[in-house]
């Protein structure tokens, strides 16, 4: 009984003679980390398309210059298909997450929303935006 005791402490995975190792090493995000682990998605993003809402980065709803971010119009699930597509547009801080903001505005949003849907159509056509964004 105590030999049998004793073969089963030995098969354990965890041995108190071995270290405790990290299954995967960390490894760097950066383009240098080879071409499979940016096949399988790792690494840097791809740079996102040109937005077909506006040419010049200035805030697309009040023309500011100064403090200005990203905005994916559909987001969430679709956020990548927006950079990939050009459907952003540049906002200062305060229309985008402020109190009168596209993310506390949902009318503003869909404003946002129909007007990129209408470029996207008379750029793709139809039948492209339901493929890519699913409605």
């Amino acid at each position: 009984m105590l030999s049998t005791y004793s073969s089963l402490k030995r098969r354990t995975p965890l041995k108190t003679k071995t270290p405790l190792k990290a299954k995967t090493p960390l490894k760097r995000k950066t383009p240098l980390a080879g071409k499979s682990a940016l096949k399988r998605g790792k690494g840097y993003a791809k740079p996102s398309a040109p937005s077909i809402m506006q040419e010049e980065k200035r805030c697309y709803l009040t023309g500011k210059t100064e403090n200005l971010v990203k905005h994916h119009i559909y987001p969430g699930a679709r956020r990548k298909a927006s950079d990939e597509w050009g459907c952003w547009v540049w906002l200062t801080a305060a229309a985008h997450t402020g109190a009168a903001g596209v993310h506390s505005s949902a009318e503003r949003m869909r404003e946002l929303q129909a007007e990129c849907y209408r470029r996207f159509v008379a750029l793709y056509g139809v039948d492209k935006f339901v493929e890519v964004f699913g409605h």
